[in-house]
């Protein structure tokens, strides 16, 4: 029965014309596979009632911020984008009159995952104010969505010689091919802190822990029918 209503779901899917027998088959593979990378945005912003002033005084923290960064063994690679200075208007805030506002961002990249809390803290340290967002990503992507794409197909040609051999035809050349829309679906998860009566805890454990990503691809195929049994 089980036969029977796959051989039955097939059929609907067949396309018969004049001049070919065709049936289309999708294939579709996934990959569980561990981040080793961690993207950290950072930034930091000022304010002051000369614009000068504050962008002298926003370039010199984050030189210092850099040079921390370029000593920085586990970092692999950071970068910044320009000072943006905006002039609000005249903005008295605890007595002192604020005019300009100034900010920049600073994107950081880590291969050392432990390395996260220390580093923000030191980055805080060194005149950073604000930690926007923390993601993960696979610096071999490309590689692993190649091999996720040949999965797909290799689960793809196996579907059609099933069917094909359950149908009781021979299968032809393909027709056409398709490549579906990757999709990588983040798996986050993140190390506790666990806490005793007293008030005592593991301060030992870091707060993130490796985020795993799953690739997922579907190709969609058609292969021409021969040799169709009457």
């Amino acid at each position: 029965m089980k036969y029977l209503a796959i051989l039955f779901a097939l059929a609907s899917a067949i396309t018969i014309s004049a001049q070919n027998t065709s049936f289309t088959v999708t294939g579709t593979a996934k990959k569980l596979v561990n981040a080793d990378e961690m993207i950290i945005t950072a930034g930091l912003s000022d304010q002051n009632d000369d614009a000068a002033v504050l962008q002298k005084s926003m370039q010199e923290k984050m030189e210092i911020v850099l040079k921390y960064l370029k000593g920085k063994k586990g970092v692999k690679k950071f970068e910044t984008d320009f000072i943006r200075i905006y002039n609000r208007g005249p903005i008295e805030k605890r007595g002192v009159l604020k005019q300009y506002a100034g900010s920049q961002s600073l994107s950081i990249v880590i291969t050392d995952f432990e390395l996260y809390d220390q580093l923000m803290i030191d980055l805080f340290d060194l005149g950073l104010n604000n930690i926007g967002n923390v993601s993960f990503n696979i610096s071999n992507r490309e590689e692993i969505k190649r091999q996720v794409q040949m999965e797909a197909i290799k689960v793809a040609k196996e579907k059609a010689k099933f069917f094909a051999e359950e149908l009781g035809v021979a299968l032809g050349r393909v027709l056409s091919f398709n490549e579906g829309s990757v999709a990588y679906t983040p798996i986050y998860t993140a190390n506790t802190v666990q806490y005793d009566a007293k008030g005592g805890g593991d301060n030992e454990s870091s707060s993130i822990a490796p985020s795993q990503v799953t690739i997922e691809m579907t190709v969609v195929v058609s292969f021409e029918i021969k040799n169709i049994e009457k």
